[in-house]
């Protein structure tokens, strides 16, 4: 399974729009998709708009690949649960965000060697291909502890 995610503060519809249309040339329909507040509604594959954390982790893991924006978040769990990932920074110019700031993740963590990025529409496609060529990574471990991720969450999510 394609596990697919565009985080949950702006709509995406350009990476939803090319994996759906991955998905329809390559008659897949084993994909799955976080889709945030999209107005392009995929045709290939089933999608909600949000996903509570369990079910987003539970998705993830049963994943082939992971194809997402390139948040720093979704970047982390995909390296944590050794997923290949392929991401899609948002862009400013398009108003996908308001800074160019994906952009430079995706490059910092391809440099790295840690994710494969597309920046032009035109590679997704065959980028997509060979990603599922390739060997998965191996899990990266969380530096962190769980009573600080379990703090962290409280303060963000439920403002504890």
């Amino acid at each position: 399974m394609i596990f697919v995610s565009v985080g949950q503060m702006l709509p995406f519809d350009r990476l939803i729009r090319l994996v759906d249309e991955w998905a329809a040339s390559r008659d897949r329909q084993d994909l799955f998709a976080q889709v945030g507040n999209a107005k392009y509604v995929p045709r290939r594959f089933a999608s909600v708009d949000f996903l509570p954390p369990s079910e987003f982790r539970r998705h993830l893991c049963e994943s082939e690949i992971f194809v997402s924006h390139a948040g720093t978040g979704n970047i982390l769990a995909a390296l944590e649960t050794g997923r290949r990932i392929l991401v899609v920074p948002r862009r400013a110019e398009w108003k996908e965000a308001t800074t160019d700031h994906q952009v430079s993740t995706a490059r910092h963590f391809e440099s790295k060697g840690l994710v494969r990025a597309v920046y032009d529409d035109a590679d997704f496609l065959p980028a997509l291909d060979r990603l599922l060529s390739e060997p998965p990574p191996p899990a990266i471990s969380s530096p962190a502890s769980p009573s600080l991720v379990a703090r962290l969450h409280a303060f963000i999510f439920e403002g504890r």
